[in-house]
């Protein structure tokens, strides 16, 4: 059974995914670290979400380093929360790259959640099959200010 918050396949196949101070890298050697960051990472491809029978939530992310390393890895909702700040909108192209449809969108005024007038909150529902996921995109002005990605799946 693989492990969670590891490398899956690939270079550093293996090796345990750490998350420290907002930041995620990979742990290659006692003190030696290849870091998934914008400066270090060409792209990365979100895979697949699962959820457990005990509702835990994790994904699958394939990763390209600029060195030309690559790998698979399996982190869970903490580390996944860090990596899609990273990249946030590579995760909802690669759902509608890999059958997600759009089924829904609204938008809401929030002038009054504090975040000040003009702030809106952008709701997306995606679907696949009888899996289901919805993005909240929140924006002031034309600046986005934060995402969220909640994923519901009828996989076990």
């Amino acid at each position: 059974m693989k492990k969670l918050n590891t490398v899956v396949e690939g270079d550093f196949e293996g090796k345990d995914i750490v998350s420290f101070w907002g930041s995620v890298s990979i742990s290659t050697s006692t003190f030696g670290a290849e870091e998934i960051n914008v400066n270090n990472v060409e792209s990365i491809e979100y895979l697949k979400d699962i959820i457990n029978e005990k509702n835990e939530h994790s994904s699958e992310i394939n990763v390209k380093f600029k060195s030309g390393k690559r790998c698979t890895i399996w982190v869970d909702d903490d580390i996944l929360e860090k990596i899609s700040k990273i990249w946030p909108e590579n995760k909802l192209t690669s759902l509608l790259k890999n059958g997600y449809k759009i089924v829904g969108y609204s938008t809401c005024v929030l002038a009054t959640s504090g975040l000040g007038a003009g702030s809106m909150a952008h709701n997306i529902l995606l679907q696949k099959d009888f899996n289901v996921s919805k993005i909240t995109i929140v924006t002031i002005g034309t600046k986005e200010a934060g995402r969220n990605f909640n994923i519901f799946s009828s996989e076990n």
